[in-house]
């Protein structure tokens, strides 16, 4: 008697990672949920560029992830990952921003968030960290961890640009130095898309209209520190 052949299990949808993602890039969105739902394991992500509209509509959907962007028209990222906590629609709560200074971190993990995504990491490295997170492991990406670990070992750099990341601050200087987006991209051996965030990033913590005089201050605080 011949022994029936059986088929591999495939993984069924409950047991599938259902991942949310709140974030007004709608560029970033497609692509995030073109590489989570081409990674095995993975449900098709849920993608949303307002946070009321994406509240309301998970208001039933149960989750393993809820990634929010800290910067979200129409609310408040750190209001959004307290909604989103005390109402349990996702297991985890994670908060998505292109910010990695100390501070940021900090109070997002204060609001209530179990974990912390730098967006400009590699799109590889998030799949990656979202499997090790579902089997318990803690999700922070590299510059979110860094910046907890530099808020321990000492005190912020004594300078006007201490709000600035490292990555940020690379940016800067090489800016100052004349180089174009693409030039500093390959530099640093990041997208360009990565550096025009940590650019938006740069002028809103400098308080500043334009990468012109953000450059200007640059310099002269550079000349401050070799008097």
């Amino acid at each position: 008697m011949k022994a029936e052949k059986t088929e591999p299990s495939m993984p069924t949808a409950l047991s599938q990672i259902r991942v949310a993602i709140i974030d007004d890039d709608v560029d970033l969105l497609r692509l995030l949920e073109l590489v989570i739902e081409a990674t095995p394991g993975f449900a098709k992500p849920l993608v949303f560029s307002d946070a009321k509209t994406a509240f309301r509509k998970l208001a039933k959907t149960p989750l393993d992830f809820a990634l929010v962007d800290l910067a979200i028209p129409g609310d408040s990222g750190l209001r959004l990952i307290r909604r989103f906590v005390e109402s349990r629609q996702a297991s985890q709560v994670v908060a998505f921003t292109g910010s990695d200074d100390e501070p940021t971190v900090l109070e997002a993990l204060k609001a209530g968030a179990s974990g912390y995504w730098v967006k400009t990491e590699r799109l590889a490295e998030l799949t990656d960290a979202l499997q090790r997170a579902h089997r318990g492991e803690p999700l922070l990406s590299a510059a979110a961890y860094q910046a907890i670990l530099s808020r321990i070992q000492g005190p912020p750099r004594p300078s006007v640009f201490e709000n600035l990341s490292k990555a940020e601050t690379a940016v800067l200087g090489l800016t100052a130095e004349g180089l174009s987006c693409g030039d500093i991209a390959q530099r640093l051996q990041v997208s360009v898309h990565t550096v025009y965030v940590h650019n938006k990033r740069i002028l809103k913590k400098l308080g500043v209209p334009s990468r012109t005089e953000a450059i200007a201050r640059f310099r002269e605080d550079s000349r401050k520190s070799q008097v």
